[in-house]
């Protein structure tokens, strides 16, 4: 009962849910400590805090997320959650081998979860198997258009575009790029970037959005593409500062 609340409280995404969906994941814990499935949405309440800003970012906190995934890990190697966990974090924190090595175990277990084929695609396309990347993102987008807690397709769509601009793909670009309801930045600059890459002097359209992001820290945010480039890193972070401040 308790497990099925905090899922449940985890998936409104506010902070008052969030805060909630914790503390019935931590009663899940403590009536039964064997439970892997509790150790393990309790690590994604807590990074869903971490990634939304509801929780002041820590070492502790830190700790605290890795801690209860590889709980969850001990307990039971074949739960797919917590290898799809490790994979997500792992890719955060650049470490591109662990993260492929967990998505790879995370895929195996359960190939049809569109959020394990999500962070799967988003692992190969940035370490050069951007084919078969694709293919999970594709994949993704066509089981589960919007995700849940999402109203739009945006986060899907935005996953792609990375995909398809590490392809070189300008036309798959741009046909992405229009289907976005709201623009967010790093589809925003990888558009702009392969249109300019390509040539295209028809960027009126894309450059419109550019008042947009005059105040957020590009730096930090093209940190957070989690490149597996820094050459290609270093140039976006030259391009965005040339289009917002140039």
């Amino acid at each position: 009962e308790y497990l099925l609340k905090g899922k449940d409280l985890h998936h409104k995404f506010t902070k008052e849910a969030n805060g909630k969906a914790l503390i019935a994941l931590d009663a899940s814990i403590n009536s039964d400590k064997s439970n892997s499935q509790a150790y393990a949405w309790k690590a994604c309440a807590l990074g869903q805090a971490y990634g939304r800003g509801y929780i002041p970012v820590s070492d502790e906190l830190y700790k605290s997320i890795m801690e209860n995934i590889n709980k969850a890990v001990e307990l039971n190697n074949n739960d797919f959650e917590a290898h799809r966990m490790l994979a997500e974090v792992h890719l955060s924190l650049h470490d591109f081998e662990k993260a492929l090595l967990h998505g790879t175990k995370a895929f195996q277990l359960n190939p049809n979860d569109p959020r394990v084929t999500s962070v799967y695609g988003e692992i190969l396309v940035r370490v050069k198997k951007i084919p078969e990347g694709l293919d999970m993102l594709e994949k993704a987008y066509e089981l589960d258009p919007v995700p849940q807690g999402q109203s739009t397709s945006d986060k899907r769509i935005s996953a792609l575009i990375t995909g398809y601009y590490l392809s070189n793909n300008l036309e798959r670009c741009n046909e992405l790029f229009k289907s976005i309801t709201d623009i967010d930045f790093r589809s925003w600059l990888m558009v702009l970037d392969i249109n300019i890459n390509y040539e295209n002097e028809n960027l009126a359209s894309i450059k419109m959005h550019s008042n947009k992001f005059k105040e957020i820290d590009y730096n930090l945010e093209i940190d957070r593409f989690h490149l597996n480039d820094k050459s290609l890193n270093d140039s976006l972070i030259k391009r965005a500062n040339e289009e917002l401040f140039g």
